[in-house]
């Protein structure tokens, strides 16, 4: 073995540490710049659509709702050990059991469905306080793909 690899390896592995370390560091760091960005997107859609106060106020009354819903969802997933702890057990399992694992990956992707279909019927009663043109104006705007994630703020999953 050459004498180069070892300290090529190491010198891998300290840079993965650094990004790995930035990448929790901007994270913290820019968490207010998220929610700037979002103020910023609903004063954008605002001037746009036209919206009266009210309109605005209910756009981010919603976009407040649906953040702290969404990071409530989050902190109650990461804490759900039960689900994790028992992945674990059947996958140590002489016989693999796929009945099982589905019934506990479904237990946790419904309750996620529940959530997004809850969360889009919220947004549906936001939109019918549009008028119709605001309406077509505003899912035309939805197309883009970050137009969500820009207006609420929200981490990647």
């Amino acid at each position: 073995m050459s004498v180069k690899l070892p300290w090529i390896l190491f010198a891998l592995s300290l840079l993965l540490n650094v990004f790995f370390l930035a990448g929790a560091f901007h994270d913290d760091v820019f968490e207010t710049d998220r929610g700037q960005r979002s103020d910023a997107a609903i004063e954008t859609i605002a001037g746009e659509l036209g919206l009266s106060q009210e309109q605005r106020a209910a756009l981010t009354a919603y976009r407040d709702n649906l953040v702290r819903d969404f990071n409530e969802k989050r902190a109650a997933e990461a804490g759900d050990r039960a689900t994790r702890a028992e992945m674990l057990v059947q996958l140590g399992q002489d016989t693999y059991e796929p009945e099982r694992v589905s019934a506990l990956l479904k237990g946790r992707y419904d309750k996620r469905i529940a959530f997004w279909v809850a969360k889009a019927g919220d947004m549906h009663a936001f939109l019918q306080t549009l008028s119709p043109e605001q309406r077509g104006q505003f899912l035309k705007m939805a197309e883009e793909p970050t137009f969500f994630k820009t207006l609420f703020g929200l981490r990647r999953s």
